[in-house]
This record gives C-alpha cells, structure tokens and sequence, in this order.
C-alpha cells in the first residue's frame, strides 16, 4: 500500500537533490525568469504533489510537468501502477523525475500554440525531444548521483537532432530561451512525417523479430521490444536485448516500464 503523503515528501527531497544539480551544471544560461524559478523551489516551494487516483488524461498516465495545469508542479499518480509499497512506487517514480524536472527550464513561449492549431504536435515533439535529450545528458554525467529512467522520446531526439543539424550547433542560451527557439515550426513539417514514419516503419518489424523465441515468450518480448524502440529511436537496443535472452532464461525477460511522460 503507498502512503500518498510520504511518496510525496520523498519524491520533493529527491526533486530538489536533482534541481541543485541543474542550477550547478546551468544557472549562468538561464534567465532571469528561469533563476527566479530553480531558486523558489530550491528554497522550499513544493516542486511535486502526489495525487489519488488518475490524471485527467484519464489514462495510465505515472507523471506529467507543471504546464499540464498550469501550477508548476510536477504531478504523479501512483494509483494507475500496482506498487506494493511506498518505497517500490519511489523507486521507479523518482527516475522520471529528470526529465520532469528539465521542463521547467525547457518551454519556449513561442512554441505553445493554442489546442487546435495544427503546428501544436510537431511543436510539443520537439520540445519533448529537446527535454529527454538534455535529461540524458545530465544524468550521463549525474549518474552516481541521480536515478534515470528513459522516457519513449528516442524518436523526439532523432527529431531534435535533425532540425539542429540543419541550424548549427545550438548554444544553452538557446535552449533555456523563452524566445527565438530554433525553429519555425512551418518549415519541418517533413521531417517531423519523415520521422513518424521512421518510427512505424521500425516498429512494425517487431513481429518479425521476435520469431525467434517460443511462443510462450513472445507476447512478453512483443511489449520490451518495441519499448526498446521507442526509447532509442532505433533497433540498437532492441537488437542487443534480443541476442542476450536467445538462451531464453526467465530472468531474461524483464519488460522495462513504459513511460510516455
């Protein structure tokens, strides 16, 4: 059973552990605006609410950041997992906490479109992109220190990577900036199909590829494989993962969580 309160106590401790770390690596790019933010939280203000129940995505939603209703919190919902304790549900929430916590840095104002403008998608899968690509920067060099879990943006970054590739290097005055993100959202509108079809083109090969286990495990391999996918952007992992369970042991077979957050 999961004690809401005290999930949330450790999941602000471990939050503003992470957010000292961020001020550390990125203070000097951030704004003024941005300063103003990482030292609120750092200096008491709650940075996470646990709340019962599901979120109002109505779905399996584990976390969303602090735009989703316009609080700046970063939101869980540890009801839509079956944790058996307060500590195994900090255990597996506190790794998204990177990623979440990098939102609040990484949101351009020129990129929040309104609900029905049709630019809105590609804008919030770069965005998406740029967040889960910084967040495994950080944790690469916070790595002793900090819990991570990928999130399913391997596609985003491939997203991220091709428009920067076309721009120049991007500077963190950039990325941490309000304004002049980068992009005009018009002129991607190819990349971001090409991208999308790169990912259904990859994950439709999955069938395939787990032929070569029983069939007793295949529905099992079905969901880490094209988890595997969706994280990397590519078949890498998938490919490595496969080769290490073709001796077909249980332990194996561990199917990695999910988390489109």
């Amino acid at each position: 059973m999961v004690d809401h309160e005290l999930l949330e106590a450790k999941l602000n401790e471990e939050a503003r552990k992470i957010l000292a770390l961020i001020k550390n690596d990125y203070y000097q790019f951030f704004s003024d605006k941005k300063r103003e933010v990482i030292d609120s939280y750092l200096n008491g203000e709650k940075v996470v609410i646990v709340n019962r129940g599901v979120s109002i995505y109505r779905d399996n939603t584990i976390a969303h950041g602090g735009r989703t209703l316009g609080d700046g919190k970063i939101h869980f919902y540890p009801d839509v997992r079956d944790y058996s304790s307060t500590e195994e549900a900090f255990e597996k929430c506190k790794g998204l906490l990177p990623h979440e916590c990098f939102h609040f840095f990484i949101q351009p104002d020129d990129l929040d479109y309104k609900e029905e403008d049709p630019r809105r998608p590609i804008a919030g899968y770069y965005t998406e992109g740029l967040v889960e690509k910084e967040a495994r920067k950080f944790y690469e060099k916070h790595k002793d220190t900090v819990t991570f879990e990928k999130a399913n943006y391997g596609f985003n970054i491939n997203f991220v990577n091709m428009i920067q590739a076309r721009v120049g290097a991007t500077e963190y005055t950039d990325i941490f900036s309000e304004k002049k993100y980068l992009i005009d959202v018009d002129k991607y509108k190819d990349e971001y199909e090409s991208v999308l079809e790169s990912k259904k083109a990859l994950l439709a090969k999955v069938p395939e590829l787990i032929k070569v286990f029983p069939l007793s495990f295949q529905a099992e391999m079905y969901q880490t494989i094209r988890t595997l996918i969706k994280q990397d952007g590519s078949l890498d992992s998938a490919i490595q993962k496969i080769n290490s369970c073709k001796s077909f042991r249980i332990e194996d077979l561990d199917d990695p969580d999910d988390p489109d957050v």
